[in-house]
Formats: structure tokens, sequence, C-alpha cells
């Protein structure tokens, strides 16, 4: 998409310092850097396992903007002003402050609500959830790849009931071994997703520029001097948003304590929908008002006509729902297929970043080929070394499925419409950036079952899809848009590649190590029946497992047709685009506000849209450049209130107020 990425004055991230210009660290620095983060690793994924399932008091991972990891280097950014004022020799370099953020990202990403929280559950609940009721024993757990699940009745029952002893043999035991081949699955996956963003790093970061929105914050936070944190508008943003965030808090924990609302579910009025009962205008359903402040500071750092575009699609397809019901054909199921026309959208999106960057492609591909020297000095892995782990990583994931028992035709379609997804997420979130992009219930899992007809689909092969659900029932933590990010740091703060890819790839070993244990900790301790409020995750994926088996369905040419339109759709309007610049609407708003999460995020963009659109008209850009460290006000005073109330409901052992969702 070159041609979409023209100047914005109102796009542009704060200028940083040349990385070029700046002293390097030594590396034993940067080592200390990564021992420090491998360290802080284990408390990161207990945070996040008991703040996102025990307790359901705070979710982190499901933004772009991961809030508990920018609280990390927040207060660290505040040390290391001290530091270097009155301490230099002391002073934390921007390299290794930024590999304790990528390594948090990384981590986080594999432990998240998205990722892990999915997956444990999913090992094990088949075996523990099966009645004679439900049937799955007879139905399900014959197709179920043992060597990938947990079984063993004893240690079902000690983790479920809680109070069990983790250093027990006979409980932990029965999970070494699916754990270790579900760490290789996802080591492979991630190290494809890596392969395929080092392929385009220099296009994206260096020919096009992209200007990495989401990340802006976080690299002024990573400059040796911290001169934005002395900005006043900053602290007076900062300071009201905490006092909203505190006072909010006290009247969850006491009603009589007032509050001034920010969630949209927190006073039934503020749900538009509630009051609508006669149809068609009911087909609504939930339109809440929210004002996040996190989300208007994000939407305040976003390309205008971005903001715009993710509300004024929104409301089209609110608009769409309404006009299907008055016309009749909501008795179609699923019609209009919203979330299959979300997806077409994605793959528009990857499909014309390509075409557009074909003589780049053609390029690589000579240089892969020996024919044709390029400048590779600066990149983390030269083109044919990421061509190549790109491949092999997918091969690989392609025979671990077949040898769990899906077909080979089915697992490359399913591979190749997930790695469509990462790259466009990838490319969105680098563009303009996103402050969540969910995608819920619109990946590989559910198109291909939809378009093929589940009857047409082998048992196995539908039980081992459903399996992969951990990693596809929604998009919010992937990984593959955190790595793009990473390398555009490491050119900001000097970090070299190559030790960028060893932080991002011991990241995700780690990650996925330290996630297992917080997960079987949390749920020795308190037991995943008895006190984890999010405990679903193991049944819907086999509830649907079983819909699949017991009532299946036929081919159907709805969801196709949806996903055609979508891509048709997001091709001509980026083609529009590129030759008429002046849009004020953006292609990429079609497919990210189709999802469950703009629900709460249209109205926080809807507000930083119209703030930008007034400031930058009668202000200028000298008075949107004033309106940045507000923005990082508001953002970073709503991360700081989350991580205190996710800490003290973690601490309190109790659900508590959070601030999104």
């Amino acid at each position: 998409m070159e041609s979409t990425q023209r100047p914005h004055q109102d796009s542009e991230p704060a200028a940083a310092p040349n990385a070029q210009s700046r002293p390097r660290t030594s590396p034993v620095r940067l080592l200390v850097a990564g021992l420090v983060t491998l360290a802080l690793l284990p408390l990161n994924a207990q945070f996040l396992i008991q703040s996102e399932t025990v307790y359901y008091a705070g979710f982190p991972t499901t933004i772009s903007l991961f809030y508990h990891a920018v609280f990390v280097l927040f207060v660290l950014s505040l040390a290391n002003s001290a530091l270097v004022r009155w301490f230099p020799r002391l002073a934390i370099h921007p390299a290794e402050l930024a590999v304790v953020y990528i390594g948090l990202c990384i981590g986080s990403s594999t432990a998240s609500h998205d990722s892990m929280q999915l997956l444990a559950p999913m090992m094990c609940d088949g075996f523990y959830l099966a009645t004679p009721e439900n049937g799955w024993a007879e139905n399900l757990l014959p197709d179920v790849p043992k060597w990938l699940t947990v079984s063993d009745p004893h240690s079902l029952r000690e983790l479920h009931e809680g109070g069990a002893r983790l250093d027990n043999p006979a409980v932990y035991g029965p999970w070494i071994k699916p754990s270790l081949w579900w760490t290789l699955f996802a080591v492979a996956l991630h190290t494809g997703t890596y392969g395929m963003v080092s392929f385009f790093r220099k296009r994206w970061i260096e020919a096009e520029r992209l200007t990495f929105p989401i990340v802006q914050l976080p690299m002024e936070l990573m400059h040796r001097r911290g001169g934005f944190l002395r900005q006043p508008s900053l602290w007076i943003a900062m300071g009201i948003v905490i006092a909203i965030d505190l006072l909010n808090g006290m009247h969850v924990l006491n009603p009589q304590w007032p509050q001034i609302p920010t969630r949209g579910e927190a006073i039934p009025g503020f749900n538009l929908a509630s009051t609508v009962v006669d149809a068609p205008w009911n087909a609504v359903t939930f339109l809440p008002l929210a004002f996040y402040p996190i989300i208007i500071g994000l939407g305040l750092l976003l390309p205008t006509e971005l903001a715009f575009s993710c509300w004024f699609f929104f409301l089209f397809w609110k608009a769409e729902q309404i006009v299907v019901r008055a016309l009749g054909l909501h008795a179609v199921l699923e019609f209009p297929y919203i979330e299959a026309q979300a997806l077409g959208g994605y793959a528009g999106i990857a499909f014309f970043a390509i075409w557009v960057s074909r003589s780049y492609v053609r390029q690589a591909l000579r240089s892969v080929f020996g024919r044709e020297r390029v400048d590779l000095s600066r990149e983390a892995m030269s083109y044919r070394t990421s061509l190549i782990v790109f491949l092999l990583s997918f091969g690989f994931l392609v025979v671990f499925s077949v040898v769990a028992g899906m077909q080979v035709l089915y697992a490359l379609a399913f591979f190749v419409i997930y790695f469509v997804i990462a790259f466009s997420i990838s490319r969105i979130r680098a563009e303009m950036g996103l402050p969540a992009h969910d995608l819920h219930f619109a990946g590989p899992t559910e198109i291909l079952p939809d378009v093929l007809g589940t009857v047409n689909i082998p048992a196995r092969t539908r039980v081992v899809s459903r399996m992969f659900y951990w990693f596809n029932r929604a998009y919010r933590s992937l990984h593959a848009p955190h790595q793009i990010e990473a390398l555009k740091i490491s050119e900001q703060t000097g970090l070299p590649a190559r030790a960028t890819t060893s932080v991002l790839m011991v990241g995700v070993v780690a990650g996925m190590i330290v996630a297992f244990w917080a997960i079987l900790w949390c749920w020795a301790e308190f037991g995943a029946s008895a006190k984890v409020v999010a405990r679903g995750f193991g049944a819907e994926i086999f509830t649907q497992m079983n819909v699949d088996i017991m009532t299946p369905n036929q081919a159907r040419t709805g969801p196709l047709m949806a996903l055609i339109v979508g891509i048709v759709f997001m091709v001509s309007m980026l083609a529009l685009k590129m030759r008429v610049p002046w849009l004020p609407i953006h292609p990429a708003g079609f497919a990210v506000s189709a999802t469950w999460t703009m629900q709460y995020m249209w109205c926080p963009l809807l507000i930083a849209w119209a703030i930008k659109s007034l400031i930058s008209r009668y202000g200028g850009g000298q008075a949107y450049r004033r309106l940045v460290p507000i923005a990082f006000g508001l953002i970073l005073g709503d991360l700081v209130g989350g991580v205190f109330w996710s800490a003290w409901g973690i601490h309190t052992k109790q659900q508590i107020y959070s601030i999104f969702q």
C-alpha cells in the first residue's frame, strides 16, 4: 500500500534521535538487559494469567499497546532520567530499554488472553468435562491426538479442584510431553511470521518510512533524556486520568463512591440500543457509549482518516444489519456474513500491499538466487535466510498438522489464511496503527468449515482444526506486528538487528515455558473450576467440535461470496485511494471495524477524530504537535491506573475495576 502512505502531518511520530549518532551500548550490557528481561517474564506471566483469567481484573493484551509493558518502560524511563542527571555512567542505554520492552511484549503475546490462556484448557478440558450427557467421550475424544492433550484423571482432578502441589510429579508429569510439542509448534509458528516480516522490513521501514503509531510512546520513553516527560500538559492529562481511574475503582469497591463512567457497560443507559425495541432498528443489539482515555489517546496518534474510517464503517455495519432485518434476510444463517467480509478485507490489504511492492519482491528474490547484490548490512536476516526460515516454518506447521490428523490440502489452506491475516495486521499496524485488531471468529477455523461444509471434512481434520482455535479465536495479541515493531524500535535505538532476533526468539521459548508454569500454578493454587473466572475457553472449543460432528453443515456459497466481496471491495478502494489521495476514508476501516472490540472503541475514536479534525483545521501543525503530549498523558494515566487496579485485584484476590472492557 505504498501509494496510501503519503506525508501526514498528523501521523508522523515524534522525532527520534538518530540511532547512528548515538553511542552504542556494549554487548555485555545488552546481555544483562536480556537476563533482567528473562527474570521479569515469570512475574509478567503471573500478572497476566491472574489479572486476565483468575480475577478478570484487567486485560492488558486485548489492545495493541500492552499497557503493562509500557508501564514497566515508564518506570524505567523515570529512573533513567535521574540517572542521566546524577549518575550518567549508570544510565540505561535506549537499546537496553528496547530489549526489556521487546522481550516483555513477546512474552506477553505468548501468555495472552488469545494464546496460552486458551491452549492450556483446550489440552485437558475435553477429558475433564466429558460426561454421558454431552457424549464427548464417544464423539470427540477418539479423534483427539493423545500426544497433544492431557487425560490423566488424577492430574486433572488436582488442578481443577485446587489446593494441589505443583511440585508433585503426579500433577505436572502428564503435562510435560504435550507442552513440549506445543512449545515446538509455537516456536515454528512465530518464527514463520518473523521470517515473513523480516523479508519486508527494508521496504516498510526504510523505503516507505511507515510511521508505526503504536510504538511512538514506547520509543519516546526509550530516549536517554526523556525530554517529553517534562511537558506540563502530559502530566496534567495523566493526573486527570489517574484520578478518574482511582475514583471509578473505588466505586467498584464501594458503590457509595461516585464514578465518572468510561466503560460502555458501566451504566445501562450508555447502551444506545437498549431503548430500541422495534424492528428493524433492534437489529443493532448493542451500541455502547464508551470514553476510554487510553483509546482516545491512541486515536489522537492515528491518522485522521483512519480514526474516521473506524467509527464510520462500524456504523456502516450496524446500518447493514438494520437493512437486512428490514428486508427479512436475517432468517438466512449469519447473513450478511460480516466476519467473512472482514476477513476478505484483511486478505485484500495483504494482496494489495504485495502487489504495490512487486518490484521490491522481485529485487529481493533476485538477491535470494544470487542474481543481484543488495545492501543487507542493517537486516536482521538476509532475504535468503528470511525466505528459508518462513518456508521451513510453514512446512513444519503443515507436517505437524498432518501427523496430528489433518488433511494435507486442508492444512495448507489453513496456514495460508493464518499468515495472510498476520501479514495484513502487521502492515496496518506499521502504516497507521490500530488500537485493537481482534477479528473474532473469522479465521481459518471458521471460514474453511463454512465454505467447504463440515460434511465434506473428515472428522479428525475437523477436530485438529478446532484444536488450533487457541491461536485463531481472535488476533488481538498476534506476534507478527510486535516483531516488525521490534525491528523499527531497534533501528531507532541502535539495538543490533541480530540482538533483536535473539530477543524475539528467546522470548517465544521462554514465554511458552513460563506461561505453562504460571497457568498450572494458578490452577493448582486456586482450582481451575473453583475460582478461575474465565473458565469457558476449553468448553467453548470442545462444544464447537461436538456441533461440527453432531450437526454437520453442507458447503455454503454465502460465506465464500462475502469473502470475495470483501477482497474486491478492499482492493478497489485501495486502488482508488492511490489515485485520489485526498479521499477522507481509509479502506482499512472496512476490515478492522467489523469486529467485537470496535463496539467499545467506536465512540473514543469518534472523539479523537473530532478533536484532531478541529485542531488541525483551526490550529494547524503547531497546534497538533502540542496535542501529542496530551495524547501521551491520556495513555500513561490510564495504563498507570490499569496496572494499579489489576495489581490490587490480584493482591486482594477479587474481581476489580478494569480500564478497558
